[in-house]
């Protein structure tokens, strides 16, 4: 089976020298800011985006300063956007840990947000990069576009599978996208070149979320962290319930979201939802939907030189629709 760290051996330097750069990138005077950086540092998750504008840069055959500091801006505005996220959702754990806004207040989960937004934003405005700029700020209104949508979807609670394709493009893809085309821009690629990437990118980020949302049906605890269930507690429709849905009659699609939409839902309620989700074959359905985005992503990288960057990204493509976490 294909690990991260498989993926990662060809720039396994390069993500230390990475992780020096973005300490001191994060490093202030206050004292307060450098105890929540050091806490949230602490708890870092598998650094993927960083790791997808590196190998997409190594895939050129140039890691150099910008590339540390493309993978920087992705980094912090993923990080940022986490954070608040995690105030929106009044989420007490991440990744097995407590929060920010748990550990301390939300006023300054909210802050540290900012603060790493801002970071994100200063290095490109001082050398000038309008195109690092351009790339990232694109990113960012794409997933404030799909958060807003999605919690409009909360309420009325009517998503079809489009509506639900634009939600994960904006909040999930957009970034992973701009990562792998910010490595390649970093590295000097011809454009069109980058374009490939950035197409990568979409459809690897693509999959990376549906695949996320099949595991809130069917992962693992003891692996994920996290109980099934996760995303009908905060009346999320995702493609495997959307698909189920549509195999039902209106009356008892009606009655299975009316249960979602209340105040009131149970253990057992849950439990219900996710086994006829799995009867009507929605999970199969959106696995498909996942691996039909991944062998676009591997046909793209058919376009490139056989090399251990090349290798590295067509597996990570495979990785993502069989990850249990």
């Amino acid at each position: 089976m294909i690990t991260l760290h498989d993926i990662s051996e060809p720039i396994e330097q390069n993500l230390q020298e990475f992780t020096v750069y973005l300490d001191e990138l994060l490093s202030s005077d206050l004292d307060l800011v450098n105890s929540i950086v050091n806490y949230q540092s602490g708890t870092k998750g598998k650094q993927i985006r960083p790791m997808l504008v590196l190998l997409s840069a190594l895939l050129f055959e140039n890691i150099n300063i910008k590339t540390y500091k493309a993978a920087g801006m992705v980094e912090l505005c993923h990080t940022a956007t986490l954070m608040h996220d995690d105030v929106i959702d009044e989420a007490d754990i991440r990744r097995g840990v407590n929060t920010i806004n748990n550990v301390w207040n939300n006023k300054l989960a909210i802050l540290i947000g900012d603060y790493y937004f801002a970071k994100a934003f200063i290095k490109p405005i001082q050398y000038n990069n309008i195109e690092f700029l351009q790339v990232l700020i694109n990113s960012i209104k794409h997933i404030i576009d799909g958060e807003l949508l999605q919690i409009q979807k909360s309420t009325e609670i009517d998503l079809t599978e489009n509506t639900y394709y634009k939600i994960i493009n904006d909040k999930t893809a957009s970034l992973i996208s701009s990562s792998c085309k910010l490595g390649a821009i970093s590295a000097g690629a011809e454009k069109s070149d980058c374009e490939k990437l950035e197409e990568f990118g979409y459809n690897i980020g693509m999959a990376f979320q549906i695949r996320d949302d099949i595991l809130d049906y069917i992962g693992d605890f003891k692996i994920t962290g996290k109980k099934p269930g996760n995303d009908l507690k905060e009346k999320k429709l995702t493609l495997p319930l959307i698909y189920a849905l549509k195999q039902i009659d209106e009356k008892q699609a009606n009655n299975y979201l009316a249960l979602i939409k209340g105040d009131n839902l149970q253990t057992q309620d849950i439990k219900e939802i996710i086994d006829f989700v799995l009867k009507m074959g929605g999970i199969d359905y959106a696995q498909n939907k996942a691996n039909d985005f991944i062998e676009k992503a591997i046909q793209l990288m058919n376009n490139f030189k056989d090399s251990p960057a090349k290798t590295s990204l067509t597996n990570f493509a495979y990785f993502i629709v069989d990850r249990q976490k």
